[in-house]
């Protein structure tokens, strides 16, 4: 009977295993965080800020490489009177795409107030 698996093989795959591990962890944390960040906006929209600022910070843990939810959490934190560190995460969010935001919303020529915005891009 041949032998199919020897420790090296083993090994391997064991390494494969772990790697697709990791890609599938990235994968759900990637969709988890645009699921809040969609959440997020729509709870700033209708004016719920505590719960809009929940979701948008657990979407930038869960995905700190998304732009949108950066650019979102930082409406969010204007809309809270916290304008540096909404500053802050309109940069970040700049620097992830900088084609997400032209002006940024905290400068003078910022587009409409945080509450008038739809979907997750300016």
């Amino acid at each position: 009977m041949p032998q199919y698996f020897s420790p090296r093989s083993s090994s391997a795959a064991e390494k494969e295993f772990q790697q697709a591990e990791i890609l599938n962890k990235e994968k759900v944390n990637k969709l988890a965080a645009t699921l809040a960040t969609n959440t997020g906006a729509r709870e700033l929209r209708q004016g719920h800020l505590s719960a809009a600022l929940e979701q948008l910070r657990s979407a930038v843990k869960l995905n700190p490489r998304s732009a949108a939810a950066h650019y979102q959490l930082g409406l969010a934190l204007r809309a809270q009177g916290d304008l540096s560190q909404a500053a802050a995460q309109f940069l970040k969010a700049h620097q992830l795409d900088p084609q997400l935001a032209s002006a940024p919303p905290y400068s003078s020529s910022a587009a409409p107030k945080a509450t008038a915005r739809q979907g997750n891009h300016p």
